[in-house]
């Protein structure tokens, strides 16, 4: 075996020498020159990427158009309706809403008080009338995900809307009584969109109404499971940057889930892809006195 130092000459002088290729890239500059060509060669060092493939997924705007999902305004059925024909009307009255942390599955290890339902006990709302589906609202389509707090209530003011509370999303969801659940007090599998796994899945979100028997009382769609819902409320245990989120997602165990299920995110970010949002406003007409 040869020594130590031989090796390492060995080697110093391999890589001092240019290699046949790398001979050949010193040749065609002076080639090139010799024809009146240009020197512009380049480097063998440099590794270029692959061309990115063109694509025509174009970036989301951070504030969702008012017309995502293809829509127009489609107002009420006649001039006395309270609502547009894309929205449930919501009568004034009281409501019982509330959970306790088993009953919305809260995960045992959860450190957080903010995921933590509110108490049970009566409540009340005005009259006011709520998206049938969640943003864009159309049947069909997917939720509109990624969308921070600011944004979505941007996004609820373009189509002369605004963010529900979270009186008005509970109610909605849990009817007068207060169910945990749109359609009862048993949780039902797959009969809303909230039983897929694994977590992180993104890809089962469901368009609006694809399941047509998670609904509540006052006729709304897809309050539990999907993707949980940004309400207009700040969380009294951090209501300088907490801004509450609603309902269950897609995902088994994550936030709970049902209609008392609830958490908070900040209210400018970062996004989400199991968080969306649906608008309220108030009555077109006669149903407009509380």
């Amino acid at each position: 075996m040869p020594h130590s130092w031989l090796v390492d000459r060995e080697r110093d002088y391999r890589c001092a020498m240019p290699t046949p290729a790398l001979r050949l890239v010193l040749l065609v500059p002076l080639l090139l020159l010799a024809c009146g060509g240009s020197t512009d060669v380049p480097d063998p060092h440099v590794i270029v990427p692959d061309p990115v493939p063109p694509t025509d997924d174009a970036p989301r705007p951070s504030v969702p158009p008012a017309d995502a999902g293809g829509w127009s305004d489609p107002g009420p059925r006649t001039a006395t309706d309270p609502c547009p024909t894309d929205m449930a009307h919501v009568p004034a009255g009281a409501f019982t809403s509330g959970a306790t942390r088993d009953q919305v599955a809260a995960p045992p290890d959860w450190p957080d008080d903010e995921f933590l339902p509110r108490t049970r006990h009566e409540r009340r709302t005005g009259a006011y009338c709520i998206d049938l589906y969640e943003y864009p609202n159309v049947a069909g389509e997917l939720p509109w995900v990624y969308v921070a707090w600011l944004a979505a209530k941007q996004a609820c003011a373009s189509r002369g809307r605004r963010l529900c509370t979270e009186d008005e999303w509970a109610r909605a969801c849990g009817g007068d009584s207060g169910l945990l659940f749109p359609y009862g007090d048993i949780h039902e599998p797959k009969r809303c969109n909230d039983t897929v796994d694994p977590v992180g899945d993104e890809s089962q979100k469901s368009g609006g109404g694809a399941f047509p028997d998670c609904v509540g009382q006052w006729g709304v769609y897809d309050m539990d499971g999907n993707v949980s819902e940004w309400v207009d409320a700040v969380h009294e245990l951090n209501p300088e940057r907490s801004r509450i989120v609603r309902g269950g997602t897609m995902w088994v165990a994550v936030y709970g889930h049902g209609c008392m299920s609830r958490h908070s995110h900040h209210q400018g970010g970062p996004t989400h892809g199991d968080d969306g949002f649906r608008c309220c406003m108030d009555p077109l007409g006669p149903g407009s006195t509380p």
